[in-house]
């Protein structure tokens, strides 16, 4: 067998995070607030004020999914894109909604402006967190609304790409069996042997003096 030499703190903290619980991306700071707030700047990838449309709309058959008038859901806010999601300022850097980008089934973009706004509908999963609920974001220009429905799909599909990594599959697996009933209870068995064999040695070693 192979010594394993670990040569920085970086690859110690790599190894030791096959065994930890935290999922690399996970906000600590809406942990342990009371009120939900945009994540910290630094973590931004993209944002903007942003017309945005929270819930399924009516639907006039003879214009289209995006020809509804607004609804008191439709309000111009701050849109803040991570690693991770897309978020929704409420008030003064309070968390409205966020949107997992993993969570999102689908993006498109409307055929044509309604209103002057081109609208981009990004649906969420039935089984997910938003459960199936629809938003929409709208721009002024047709090139804007495009911009930002790419970068959303880019940042989710590098997300998807990142997530189905083999090393980090490899990890969550290494992980499950090491915090696993089996490999604790084994652990448990060779620490006790351990100690048995410790006192077993210190009776029978000879006494001092001893021709032994």
């Amino acid at each position: 067998f192979g010594t394993m030499v670990v040569g920085s703190s970086t690859q110690d903290a790599a190894f030791l995070a096959m065994f930890s619980d935290k999922e690399e991306g996970e906000h600590e700071e809406w942990r342990h607030t009371l009120v939900p707030r945009l994540p910290k700047q630094k973590k931004w990838l993209r944002d903007g004020k942003i017309l945005v449309r929270i819930g399924k709309q009516a639907v006039e058959a003879r214009n289209g999914p995006y020809s509804t008038s607004f609804s008191p859901m439709e309000k111009l806010r701050k849109v803040v894109m991570t690693e991770w999601e897309l978020c929704f300022d409420g008030q003064g850097g309070q968390l409205s909604d966020k949107v997992p980008l993993l969570e999102m089934a689908s993006l498109s973009l409307a055929a044509e402006a309604v209103n002057h706004v081109w609208w981009v509908k990004i649906e969420t999963k039935v089984d997910s967190i938003s459960s199936g609920q629809e938003y929409g974001l709208g721009l002024p220009t047709r090139e804007q609304a495009k911009e930002w429905m790419d970068s959303v799909e880019r940042a989710r599909d590098a997300k998807w790409t990142k997530m189905n990594n083999y090393w980090r599959l490899f990890r969550l697996r290494m992980r499950a069996a090491y915090t696993g009933r089996i490999f604790q209870l084994l652990i448990t068995i060779f620490i006790t042997v351990s100690f048995i064999t410790v006192c077993i040695e210190s009776q029978e070693q000879p006494e001092k003096g001893s021709k032994l």
